[in-house]
């Protein structure tokens, strides 16, 4: 669907577009640092809706960017000059996209006519963004501002998530709009995975002894965390995540659950992951950890759900792929799978570790003070909201929820050795909730 420029005499201008088409993709923030070649743009948002949020620095902004497309699952934006305003967005840029963040960054360039000129800020920042985004692209008239704008959207928040880039040169942003705007798609995506690959992950699951579920970033998505946790409680799994899971295993499939595994030494998560004969694995990328540290040698079967299809690596080739829409495909697949009962060999592991849990929990108590490990952190959550009201629950199961409480965790040490010297702490991973920890003088 498309609205006609010439229908609403209000857009005049290249920038005027841009605008507009954040406004249509739901945009409420914009984080950027202005300048003299993107300024056009600037000028723009004052008369949006749109917050603009200026930063101290680019990467900043996309950071700040990328947070928010974590958060909530829709692009983030940053804005930036051209030269180097666009060059400090690259680490920024790099780190969604290899976390699966979804952000959408636009970058000021000189004018198209000075392109290949040595002048004041000329830089070829389509090249220098290609390797660390999904897509970099440059505008290179009026009429292809809302094309490249919202397929830059599309391309951030499909598939996995990760960043976008596009260049918008200054005359470009001032020239008259020749362009319609665009309205996206109201309902998009993939469906489930095929019929075979699901009969086949089904035979596989039911015939395995020891089937483990391993959660990866895009599971911990409000929709795919859902069906995540209905899967896993249908079919009796033990379960463990990575670090960019956290949050998708909800407080009632705590005992479940054998922990974090990958950036950090998690013995008993390790333990559970390596005595599977079956790996289903959920939204995981192997980036968040690596196969070769836990599949290294390893003859047994992988099951992958994910929108994409696998990167084949020598320790991570899958023996059946479910490539589509996550929740759906678990949807279809939970009622094709039949295990009566969980597996014996993870229900053994998972006893230990619940018990170890339970003298960490003690221990943490014995201490006083501080409860600065993991369990402490939750035992004392559930204890604050008991029974755990509407906003606790949400808030627990969401990815902020649990992240916040296990970043925490992390920086124990160092708030268990700060206790001393204060009476409040701040936790950090829990600020923007405003948790605070509080210690005894």
């Amino acid at each position: 669907m498309i609205v006609s420029v010439d229908e609403n005499k209000s857009i005049k201008t290249g920038a005027e577009v841009v605008v507009r088409t954040l406004e249509a993709q739901g945009v409420k923030y914009v984080f950027g640092v202005p300048g003299a070649k993107i300024d056009t743009v600037f000028n723009c948002l004052v008369d949006s809706s749109i917050q603009t949020v200026v930063c101290r620095h680019e990467q900043n902004a996309a950071f700040i960017a990328g947070g928010i497309g974590r958060m909530t699952g829709k692009a983030g934006v940053a804005i930036a000059t051209s030269g180097p305003g666009v060059s400090n967005l690259v680490t920024g840029l790099a780190t969604a996209n290899s976390e699966g963040d979804p952000i959408v960054a636009l970058g000021g360039a000189v004018a198209s006519k000075d392109a290949l000129k040595q002048i004041h800020q000329t830089m070829d920042s389509v090249s220098l963004l290609k390797p660390v985004t999904k897509s970099s692209v440059a505008v290179g008239a009026p009429h292809a501002v809302a094309e490249a704008v919202n397929n830059a959207f599309r391309v951030a928040e499909g598939g996995r998530p990760g960043a976008a880039f596009v260049s918008l040169p200054m005359d470009v942003m001032m020239a008259p709009a020749g362009t319609p705007l665009l309205t996206p798609p109201t309902a998009s995506g993939p469906g489930p995975a095929s019929s075979g690959a699901l009969e086949a992950a089904a035979k596989l699951i039911g015939e395995a002894e020891n089937p483990v579920a391993l959660l990866g970033l895009l599971a911990s998505k409000p929709a795919n965390a859902e069906a995540t946790n209905r899967f896993i409680e249908h079919a009796r799994l033990a379960v463990v995540g990575t670090f960019q899971a956290a949050g998708a295993i909800g407080a009632h499939l705590w005992t479940n659950f054998g922990g974090r595994v990958g950036q950090i030494a998690n013995p008993p998560g390790d333990r559970l992951l390596d005595s599977a004969d079956l790996l289903i694995t959920i939204g995981y990328d192997p980036v968040e950890y690596w196969p070769e540290e836990w599949n290294k040698g390893k003859a047994r079967k992988i099951v992958h759900i994910h929108v994409e299809p696998a990167s084949l690596d020598v320790d991570y080739c899958p023996t059946v792929e479910l490539t589509g829409d996550i929740a759906e495909t678990l949807r279809s697949l939970s009622p094709m799978v039949k295990r009566p009962q969980p597996a014996a060999s993870s229900a053994r592991i998972l006893e230990t570790i619940s018990a170890e849990r339970e003298a960490l929990v003690k221990a943490s108590e014995a201490r006083g003070g501080l409860q600065s490990i993991p369990c402490g952190l939750w035992e004392n959550f559930k204890k604050c909201f008991s029974p755990m009201s509407p906003f606790a629950w949400t808030w627990a199961r969401s990815t902020s929820g649990l992240r916040g409480i296990f970043t925490a965790s992390v920086h124990g040490r160092y708030l268990s050795a700060m206790a001393s010297k204060r009476s409040v702490l701040r936790c950090p991973g829990l600020s923007r909730h405003r948790w605070y920890a509080r210690a005894k003088r």
